[in-house]
């Protein structure tokens, strides 16, 4: 069995990476977009559909963002 990832589980994994990295500090999307080299209209929906599956906690205004529910460790 070959297992090819879409690019959208490509991006999903690349942005929680980036959020185990970041020790609990919330990230903007903009940051995880260049960081990665996700393209940012994509990666918005990529973390609705991370928070609605209970990964990500999201909090939207200018000190916002997002960072994993639970540590990266665990």
């Amino acid at each position: 069995m070959k297992f090819v990832p879409t690019r959208r589980t490509d991006y999903a994994i690349r942005a929680l990476v980036f959020l185990a990295q970041q020790d609990g500090n919330r990230s903007k999307a903009a940051e995880i977009a260049e960081t990665m080299d996700i393209p940012k209209g994509f990666l918005h929906r990529v973390l609705q559909e991370l928070q609605r599956a209970g990964f990500l906690s999201s909090r939207p205004s200018r000190s916002g963002g997002s960072t994993l529910v639970r540590r990266a460790k665990d």
